[in-house]
């Protein structure tokens, strides 16, 4: 639905996984590091991470400076 940090479409998904969980269905959406875990506490069981945040994630500790 894109428009990130919107509060109408932030209340417009929230309606429809009520709507979707309220009928017995299964929600999935894409997320991120910082919003995985407000979805799965909403109930969304198919959390999606594009591949490319998902090798952001795993190779940050990789480019971290090093100490002396």
């Amino acid at each position: 639905m894109g428009h990130r940090g919107n509060p109408a479409v932030a209340a417009e998904i929230d309606r429809l996984l009520d709507r979707i969980h309220g009928a017995g269905r299964c929600s999935g959406i894409l997320v991120d590091e910082a919003s995985v875990g407000h979805y799965r506490r909403r109930g969304v069981q198919l959390p999606y991470c594009h591949v490319n945040d998902f090798l952001k994630a795993g190779v940050r500790p990789f480019l971290a400076p090093r100490g002396s």
